[in-house]
């Protein structure tokens, strides 16, 4: 089983919020599938206003969600880049299992 098909079963498993669970389902699919890290080149898919706009999201509750989902181990974050307006979170889904739910 790949990388990205653990995580699938994991998240429908979890109990996350389903804002939760949309965000961190588009951010696994900009994730390269070996190693569960968004790579440079689709980094700027992965800015606040950009997951906002592709799962329907308000940049308040994409925001909630990312620090919750880093918080209880479902992402890391290397790194943001950018201004106001032009934020670019770098993030990844983690590929270790080791989290805590809620």
């Amino acid at each position: 089983m790949s990388w990205h098909s653990e995580r699938q079963a994991l998240i429908r498993q979890s109990e996350l919020s389903p804002a939760d669970r949309s965000i961190f389902r588009y951010l696994s699919g900009l994730a390269e599938n070996a190693t569960g890290q968004i790579l440079p080149e689709h980094a700027w898919r992965a800015s606040l206003a950009r997951i906002a706009e592709n799962t329907g999201h308000n940049l308040r509750t994409v925001t909630k969600s990312l620090a919750h989902l880093e918080r209880h181990g479902y992402l890391s974050r290397s790194g943001s880049v950018g201004g106001r307006g032009k934020t670019t979170s770098r993030s990844s889904p983690r590929k270790d299992d080791d989290h805590d739910e809620q």
